[in-house]
């Protein structure tokens, strides 16, 4: 065959920028640092307890929902199909970490900042099953707690109730969320003062 065609098409392939292929490694490298976390945290970046006053911070001001997952340690097989089978898929992932602020909460420990958390929010210290609380800004829930393992499109349902919920909060407020903006300003103040 002539021409500069072969069997397969044009030998003529488009080159990669360096802008495209520095972005492509960088989707590479994430995907890669995803698949190392432990199972139960699926393929989502979560906060953790050390950052959760960051976190709450981070969702007055940006407007959006804390997404919180309080979860055994190592986990129980409820806790590791989570992160398998819902936090996994791609899609999920990323509309949690574009529409909420996600949050990672160990609740099988008797001490330290993950326990005063759980205390905050009334989760006993257990070896149990996962928890989902979906709550605003001020830490108050957008839907009903719900525990166990619960497949992706009950999780996309849960999702979608609690965004409803909050944009309706949002507008009754004209958009502006009062207590949350004034924490988030707050925190702005605090982290410019310690030069962070």
């Amino acid at each position: 065959m002539g021409g500069g065609h072969s069997a397969h098409g044009s030998t003529k392939q488009k080159r990669k920028t360096n802008a495209e292929m520095e972005a492509e490694y960088k989707h590479r490298k994430d995907l890669m640092d995803r698949k190392e976390q432990r199972e139960e945290f699926g393929m989502l970046r979560w906060k953790r307890a050390d950052d959760f006053d960051e976190a709450v911070a981070t969702a007055a001001e940006r407007q959006k929902p804390l997404f919180i997952l309080f979860v055994d340690l190592p986990g129980n097989e409820k806790c590791r199909q989570m992160g398998r089978m819902v936090f996994s898929d791609m899609e999920l992932v990323k509309q949690i970490e574009g529409e909420f602020v996600p949050v990672l909460i160990q609740n099988n420990t008797y001490e330290g900042r993950d326990r005063e958390i759980c205390d905050e929010f009334g989760e006993k210290q257990k070896w149990a099953n996962p928890v989902i609380r979906i709550t605003d800004p001020d830490k108050q829930d957008l839907t009903k707690r719900v525990e166990g393992y619960f497949a992706k499109a009950a999780t996309k349902m849960r999702m979608k109730k609690a965004m409803s919920v909050w944009k309706d909060r949002l507008n009754k407020q004209g958009n502006n969320p009062g207590k949350e903006k004034k924490r988030a300003d707050e925190m702005a103040n605090k982290r410019k003062a310690l030069g962070i």
